[in-house]
């Protein structure tokens, strides 16, 4: 008889937590089920429902029959379905740190924690890499490319952003970027605007600039600031630096990552040197060396 009481119990609590945890009155889960007297003895544990109506109030309440009647349930799935409406609400408004630190809490769904956890670390790494917090975003996209493939996180671009992030933390000094996009030619495959700049800057840099209006001819860039930087790129090559001067001043309008966005303050210093504007040059010189010593502080 034990054993039935501790079940009437058991049963009874969960029935209770699940309704309070949904904000939901015993009338309001009743309604059309059982009368609210009866409800409130089975939270109590003084009686068992039937099987249809346990059902009944299962569906009402969103949870699967089988947690009401689990006796070895011990409350954790209830506690997890909390953290993870929890994670869901800071998930939908971009709270990524929260959603990390929510994960820490899960006690099971280890697939399911695991693929949230990346995925926010991912975005975490990507916020910080347009931060212009270079060494941290490295790091971030170090770990996940190391990783399984998880939930929305591609290891392969991880990897990309990891060569990119390290070939421009390693420059010596300002005006190098070209060489540090050259380091995602092993990407050749993946389709990401980074990569389509990288094979558009290697065929220029080989002196193929039919190739590379061909290929620009024909790419398609998700972000608008690519395809004008490397119109601009062309331009200057065919010297048109008034051209390629607005091509580029309008490239700069759009987010960039900050190492594009310093490739971007190089070719404007080119095109200003080649009109004599040295005023402006000097400026998009100055300000190019104090992004890369913010980006480099804590290389």
């Amino acid at each position: 008889m034990k054993d039935v009481d501790k079940t009437y119990s058991l049963l009874g609590k969960k029935l209770k937590e699940s309704r309070l945890e949904r904000k939901m009155t015993q009338a309001a889960l009743a309604e059309g089920i059982v009368t609210r007297n009866m409800l409130s003895r089975m939270e109590h544990g003084a009686v068992l429902p039937s099987l249809p109506v346990l059902c009944a109030l299962a569906s009402r309440l969103g949870v699967p029959v089988g947690y009401l009647i689990d006796d070895y349930d011990d409350g954790m799935s209830a506690r997890n379905r909390r953290l993870l409406d929890l994670i869901n609400a800071e998930l939908a408004e971009g709270n990524y740190e929260a959603c990390l630190n929510f994960c820490e809490c899960l006690n099971d769904y280890e697939e399911q924690r695991d693929a949230i956890a990346a995925f926010c670390r991912f975005h975490l790494a990507e916020e910080a890499m347009y931060r212009g917090e270079l060494a941290e975003a490295l790091k971030g996209f170090s770990r996940l490319a190391k990783e399984p493939q998880a939930m929305g996180v591609s290891s392969t671009l991880c990897s990309l952003y990891r060569a990119l992030l390290s070939e421009f933390l390693a420059m010596p000094d300002t005006g190098k970027e070209e060489a540090a996009f050259a380091a995602l030619g092993q990407f050749a495959t993946a389709p990401h605007d980074l990569v389509t700049l990288s094979g558009i800057l290697s065929l220029l840099g080989k002196g193929k600039r039919s190739e590379a209006k061909a290929m620009l001819s024909v790419s398609v860039f998700e972000e608008r600031s690519y395809g004008l930087l490397c119109e601009g790129r062309i331009a200057l090559e065919e010297g048109k630096p008034e051209v390629a001067r607005k091509l580029l001043l309008e490239a700069t309008g759009f987010r960039m990552l900050p190492p594009v966005m310093c490739y971007c303050l190089t070719l404007l210093e080119s095109c200003a040197a080649s009109l004599k504007d040295y005023e402006n040059a000097y400026a998009y010189l100055a300000r190019r060396r104090e992004l890369v010593a913010q980006m480099t502080k804590n290389g």
